[in-house]
């Protein structure tokens, strides 16, 4: 999200395992991704949260093709991805058969509410940044079935902008 918002911001990398203490002053779990505001010190943990601060900093650069219909799609499509597919693809990966006909349902859906080649149209949203970590896991485990040709275009899409070749989970 800061890389494709345009907002200036310092990037501080840490082990995961141990904690490190300054991570642990902000978030006591440890759990990362953390964003400081520097104006007043508040730490943010939550990535959908820290999500929906960048895209208010940085409005209008992350609204997509904006207009109602639009910002709408990109709201249900966000939200399938948080609410449906997050769960569907760990039952998927982990739990057998029944979780691979949630999956196919969730990404159905999923594939219906895509414009092209983003979420809303050519242009960055919300939705895009949201679904793009969880997506990657997906393609990369084989887990997106062909047919569905608007999502296969849209990860084509997404893993050509900079920002998520500069941000790519490796593994």
């Amino acid at each position: 999200g800061l890389e494709e918002s345009g907002l200036s911001y310092t990037l501080r990398e840490c082990e995961l395992y141990p904690k490190p203490q300054w991570l642990l002053k902000l978030n006591p779990k440890g759990k990362v991704p953390v964003l400081v505001d520097d104006e007043t010190s508040k730490a943010t943990v939550e990535s959908e949260v820290i999500l929906d601060t960048i895209a208010e900093r940085a409005r209008p650069a992350l609204d997509g093709a904006g207009g109602q219909a639009e910002a709408e799609r990109a709201t249900a499509f966000r939200r399938l991805v948080n609410e449906e597919l997050l769960p569907a693809g760990q039952d998927a990966k982990f739990s057998g058969r029944g979780g691979q006909a949630a999956l196919h349902r969730v990404l159905g859906r999923m594939d219906e509410l895509i414009v092209g080649p983003l979420v809303t149209g050519g242009a960055i949203a919300v939705a895009d940044i949201s679904a793009a970590p969880m997506m990657q896991r997906l393609f990369e485990d084989g887990m997106v079935p062909k047919d569905f040709g608007r999502l296969h275009a849209w990860y084509e899409a997404i893993q050509q902008r900079p920002a998520f070749q500069k941000t790519k989970l490796e593994h």
